[in-house]
């Protein structure tokens, strides 16, 4: 997890916030169970296991949009670019056979380079 120090409205705050390729192995561990998730029970979750506390989840970005959430949003995006999980619904979310093939591969890290390997990945 990395430390952040952002500068909003001419504060400065520093924030415990992990960056969105940190949160990509946890989201796509936390959807091992292949079970359908809703991206709230996703933010909750890896509020959780990141140790987020309520006072850092509730920083906002300038456009308004909490961190955290727009974080988690972001791991979502490019995991599902890659292949590795897919919308099954608006806001649900569930891994792909090729996303527990990656998981059994057991990793160290998931990251843009990482996912930049996987064939079906297409960079925006």
């Amino acid at each position: 997890m990395n430390k952040f120090t952002l500068c909003l409205h001419k504060t400065k705050l520093t924030v415990m916030i992990p960056d969105p390729q940190s949160i990509m192995l946890p989201y796509l561990k936390v959807l091992a169970d292949s079970k359908e998730w809703s991206f709230q029970d996703l933010i909750e979750t890896l509020a959780h296991t990141f140790k987020v506390s309520h006072n850092e989840r509730q920083e906002m970005i300038p456009s308004g949009q909490k961190i955290f959430n727009y974080r988690v949003g972001f791991s979502r995006t490019f995991l599902k670019k890659a292949g590795l999980v897919e919308s099954t619904r608006y806001g649900y979310v569930r891994v792909t056979q090729k996303g527990l093939k990656i998981l059994a591969k057991n990793p160290d890290y998931i990251d843009m380079r990482f996912l930049k390997q996987i064939n079906k990945f297409i960079a925006i």
